[in-house]
């Protein structure tokens, strides 16, 4: 691996300041809201566990990189390429340190809560990923975790490319369209939610990674024509 693709990464990480705040600060009053429930003892019955907080760092970040990085990629002389495939290595280490962490705490601090009557939800146990181990647990939510990078990557970079044109709005606005139709118009709704659940949130691990692994790499290659096409 080159030197300079290196540095890109480098750079795509460090230079996400705001989306260490916002994680951080998310992170920080979650925490102290949780403490001071089990201090008092007066948690509820349920609660999303904590480590969902950090899934902000990867959601941030894959708005952030396209947005913030790409035309100050080009303008130094960096090549399409190098942002693709740094872009790619980002979300990917990115994803794997979260998998981690929240599996961490999954078997760490959610423990705290069994000794009360509160029952926290990780998405880890929620999921069933739990079902082939801590190792099987670390790689399906690396799936979906890089999965979610690239499909919001992508929608932030032709975001990003098409600003200040008329196919801007147009974009917003179907993609705004698809959101309030899939909200409101329940069989596609229901048909999305089947989606998810038997595929992206699948306990088998030998049939959700491929998958989404899979639809990454659909998903990624969407910017491509238009990447290549314009004029930066």
């Amino acid at each position: 691996m080159n030197k300079k693709l290196l540095a890109i990464v480098k750079l795509n990480i460090l230079s996400s300041g705001r989306t260490h705040i916002i994680t951080g600060i998310f992170f920080l009053l979650f925490l102290i809201q949780e403490i001071s429930y089990i201090i008092e003892g007066t948690g509820s019955s349920s609660r999303a566990s904590i480590g969902y907080v950090l899934y902000l760092l990867v959601f941030l970040s894959a708005i952030g990189i396209p947005i913030d990085n790409f035309h100050k990629l080009i303008n130094l002389g960096g090549k399409r390429g190098d942002f693709f495939k740094s872009a790619l290595l980002t979300y990917i280490i990115l994803a794997c340190f979260v998998a981690l962490a929240n599996l961490t705490i999954c078997y760490t601090y959610d423990r705290v809560w069994e000794d009360t009557n509160t029952k926290v939800f990780n998405v880890i146990e929620r999921s069933e990923w739990n079902t082939h181990g801590p190792l099987g647990s670390v790689l399906q939510q690396f799936a979906f975790l890089f999965l979610s990078s690239v499909v919001i990557h992508t929608l932030s970079l032709i975001h990003s490319l098409l600003r200040g044109s008329w196919h801007c709005w147009l974009f917003d606005g179907i993609l705004l369209a698809f959101i309030i139709v899939c909200l409101q118009f329940a069989p596609l709704n229901s048909a999305l939610e089947w989606f998810f659940q038997s595929f992206v949130f699948q306990p088998n691990l030998f049939l959700e990674i491929p998958i989404c692994l899979v639809l990454a790499g659909i998903v990624y290659g969407l910017s491509f024509p238009l990447v290549y096409r314009k004029e930066i």
